[in-house]
């Protein structure tokens, strides 16, 4: 693989900014199958997905945490992943969300795979800007280190016109707002209860996967196995509501948003459907806003969807009802010993 790259760091401050020119990956061997679900693309030997996003064109955007490595798939091509970009001085990539039109934020840090651990003060925000709608050709820039960080994981975008993000700390319990344009960062939301560690202090993740929706902050929690809200200031992402616990189905890690669909006759209440991976659990879960959860794929006992870590639907007419989910392997929980190369996995939801 060869990486052209041109980095420019100014003077008197720690902005990096690289111009990179992408390269696929040599092996890739996407499978396809008349299932309700395919593998997109996996992996060669060990990998560990952590995130996904989508651009407006459909391609997908993939992290790495075994590596500090941002791919670049398109999911109706048996075309191989491009590596955008291997980040430097740190270890893993984490969370990612679009921040603006084809502009993504991306969480990098030191995560330690072998013994499970952070590194603090390690992580910060970088943005991956594509240089036009129809190039693979990406602007790299740190946007914002944050030194008080312990475990950096969760992404959603708050306010894009603004450059506003939420980051979610997993390993202290808590949400910083982070402007990607300036570096501003501050705490805007911690509740122990929904967002802390269990057993309190241990290294185990806390609040993972966090999203924006219509005025509410939803976030799992990975060690409680939570599913929560809080409705927030959609400019300041600050708490204008009390804490919720919408209910508890075990272990999660990160989760999507169905796209709304219009019902006939549906006029008013709570109307959305979330899938959450499930993990250690291999299994991806559906929740509805009465609390009420169920398992609509993959199983403990399979390794179809080994240690599923997040999910996106797909942002074409063609794949809008196609989620996505993204796996470790089982580098993570392997099931009998069994790991296998990180997978990218199109399930169509409406046929499950």
């Amino acid at each position: 693989m060869r990486l052209k790259l041109f980095s420019l760091l100014f003077a008197g401050c720690s902005t990096l900014i690289s111009y990179v020119h992408a390269s696929p990956l040599d092996q890739a061997t996407p499978v396809r199958s008349l299932k309700p679900y395919h593998t997109v693309y996996q992996f060669p030997g060990t990998a560990w997905i952590e995130s996904i996003a989508v651009r407006w064109n459909g391609d997908l955007l993939v992290t790495l945490v075994d590596r500090p490595e941002l791919y670049l798939i398109d999911p109706q091509s048996r075309r191989p992943p491009i590596l955008l970009y291997t980040f430097p001085h740190v270890t893993a990539l984490l969370g990612i969300d679009e921040v603006g039109p084809d502009e993504f934020a991306v969480v990098a840090g030191n995560w330690s795979i072998p013994t499970f651990s952070t590194t603090p003060g390690s992580y910060s925000i970088w943005t991956a800007t594509f240089k036009s709608p129809h190039s693979n050709a990406v602007r790299l820039r740190r946007a914002a280190p944050i030194p008080e960080a312990n475990f950096l994981n969760g992404v959603a975008t708050l306010d894009p016109a603004a450059g506003l993000i939420l980051v979610g700390d997993a390993g202290a319990g808590l949400v910083y707002r982070v402007n990607v344009h300036t570096g501003a960062y501050t705490v805007v939301l911690q509740d122990d209860a929904s967002m802390g560690t269990y057993p309190v202090g241990s290294t185990h993740s806390g609040i993972n996967g966090v999203k924006v929706h219509d005025g509410y902050a939803y976030y799992t929690n990975t060690a409680r196995g939570l599913f929560s809200r809080v409705r927030i200031n959609t400019r300041t992402g600050t708490a204008t509501g009390p804490y919720q616990i919408l209910t508890s189905p075990g272990a999660m890690d990160d989760f999507a948003f169905a796209p709304k669909k219009e019902r006939p006759g549906h006029h008013s209440g709570e109307d959305w459907v979330v899938y959450s991976t499930g993990h250690a659990n291999n299994i991806l879960l559906k929740i509805t806003p009465d609390g009420q959860f169920s398992t609509v794929f993959g199983s403990p006992n399979s390794t179809v969807l080994e240690g599923d870590t997040a999910c996106a639907f797909g942002r074409t007419k063609r794949d809008s009802d196609v989620l996505y989910v993204v796996t470790d392997g089982g580098l993570a929980h392997p099931l009998d010993g069994f790991v296998q190369g990180g997978e990218v996995i199109a399930i169509s939801v409406d046929k499950l």
